[in-house]
């Protein structure tokens, strides 16, 4: 959900990503891009949105990295290329920190703003020293929370901030 309340649905099966209003209606979809085919779609996943709305990063697994679009599904960037497996969903911090769960390498990935890798988080030491199979993220000022299924939990972490 992006700050002006419109919506930006994955559809996998169809490797396409749909905005619609805050009332659930119909705006535009993110297809195959022509002009862009580097940032193709193979199976869209987790979808989240930057704190301004100006950018909304769809997690692609199938391609084992994150495509970055502006509001109008215009490709600015990819996320994550060589680094992440199968990334499957994503959070934006206040600070435009882009948190990934990447389940097949059962870690949280951290980028920057501009998606330089900072950090990559491979469990919460000491009681659980790693992931089993992260599947969602989730952040807001400096709490982390991190959806781990497999393992049947849910995992809360305080975090620094990016200027410490």
């Amino acid at each position: 959900v992006a700050p002006t309340g419109d919506l930006f649905v994955s559809d996998a099966a169809n490797a396409r990503v749909f905005h619609l209003d805050a009332a659930g209606r119909y705006i535009d979809v993110f297809a195959e891009s022509v002009e862009a085919p580097w940032a193709r779609l193979l199976s869209p996943a987790g979808v989240a949105c930057s704190p301004d709305g100006t950018e909304i990063y769809v997690c692609d697994p199938g391609a084992g990295r994150v495509v970055v679009f502006d509001p109008l599904g215009v490709p600015i960037r990819l996320i994550g290329e060589g680094d992440l497996k199968e990334p499957v969903n994503a959070a934006v911090s206040s600070e435009r920190q882009i948190f990934v769960a990447d389940r097949k390498d059962r870690s949280v990935f951290v980028f920057s703003s501009n998606g330089a890798l900072v950090d990559r988080i491979k469990g919460a030491p000491p009681e659980i020293p790693e992931w089993s199979g992260p599947t969602d993220v989730a952040v807001r000022d400096s709490t982390l929370w991190v959806a781990d299924p497999a393992a049947g939990q849910i995992v809360v972490l305080r975090l620094n901030s990016p200027s410490q």
